[in-house]
């Protein structure tokens, strides 16, 4: 559906933000982009939006030069809410919808009520934009960027400025809608929650891209297991592993095949367990693991 063919950015400064940056988003797909402050992930954003114009490469949306599509294309959703302030929630969507052309479309005031549903907005619609907080001025705008019905959804940090509840509340719907959704995400919970496909930013070049079947395979990550036993473990049973210091008796053991850690745990069985755990490499901490490389 969107094709990003070598995107480079340039600035007169000579500030290279993005380099030869290639991703592909399919439809129905939730792809994530992450990486730290700075690089680069807002610029792309606005070349994707057609706000900056890139220096080199394409951006294709079904085979398309970016200029020639329609203005409903995309939704999109800052990390920082903008709203007119002097007006009510209330007139604030209807008057978005009504210009965007979806406001007497059934579809399009069927998700709406939804939406007020999930988010209780009819307890606050008559207020004004300035009586709001960060957050619900937040889920005004997811609102009204949804119901544009956008055939890619943009969400720049969607649930910033969200509570625990309403973070959960808006993962949901956006899984349960089937929308194409790019987002861009500091929460490694989000991430998880949300991602079909995730790439990985670092000073304006993609470092590393995955489903949630490749990453956690990411640099080996290790099996971890924690054991406690009465007996003393001999020395050749954990010559084949990497074992860290022991505290309070508990022995960690680490090793890149889960196979191994499962068969040294049924070598130890005649011995008498205090503690065992067991934690294999998964989706959260593999991004929790890549993303701290990023910030060294």
């Amino acid at each position: 559906m969107l094709s990003i063919k070598e995107v480079t950015k340039v600035f007169p400064n000579g500030k290279k933000a993005n380099d030869s940056i290639s991703l592909q988003i399919e439809s129905d797909q939730i792809v994530g982009l992450v990486g730290p402050n700075g690089a680069g992930k807002t610029t792309l954003i606005r070349q994707i939006l057609g706000l900056l114009k890139p220096t080199m490469g394409a951006i294709l949306i079904e085979g398309n030069d970016l200029v020639r599509m329609k203005d409903n294309y995309f939704g999109y959703v800052p990390q920082t809410p903008l709203v007119f302030q002097s007006h009510t929630i209330r007139e604030l969507i209807q008057y978005t919808l009504k210009l965007k052309g979806v406001m007497d479309n059934k579809k399009a005031h069927n998700i709406l009520n939804q939406l007020y549903s999930i988010f209780n907005i009819n307890k606050w619609e008559n207020m004004y934009g300035y009586q709001l907080s960060g957050g619900q001025l937040k889920i005004v705008m997811l609102v009204i960027a949804i119901c544009q019905m956008p055939s890619i959804l943009i969400l720049d940090e969607p649930s910033n400025m969200l509570d625990v509840v309403t973070k959960k509340k808006l993962w949901q719907f956006l899984k349960e809608s089937k929308m194409t959704v790019f987002l861009t995400s500091h929460d490694i919970k989000e991430i998880s929650v949300l991602c079909d496909y995730i790439y990985f930013l670092q000073e304006g070049k993609i470092v590393f891209s995955g489903n949630k079947q490749e990453i956690p395979q990411v640099n080996q990550l290790p099996v971890t297991l924690k054991i406690k036993v009465k007996e003393k473990i001999p020395e050749e049973l954990l010559n084949n592993f990497i074992i860290a210091d022991s505290r309070d008796g508990i022995t960690t053991i680490f090793s890149t095949d889960i196979n191994e850690i499962l068969i040294l745990i049924g070598s130890l069985r005649r011995y008498t367990f205090e503690y065992l755990s067991l934690i294999a490499p998964d989706f959260d901490n593999a991004i929790e693991l890549i993303m701290e490389e990023f910030y060294e």
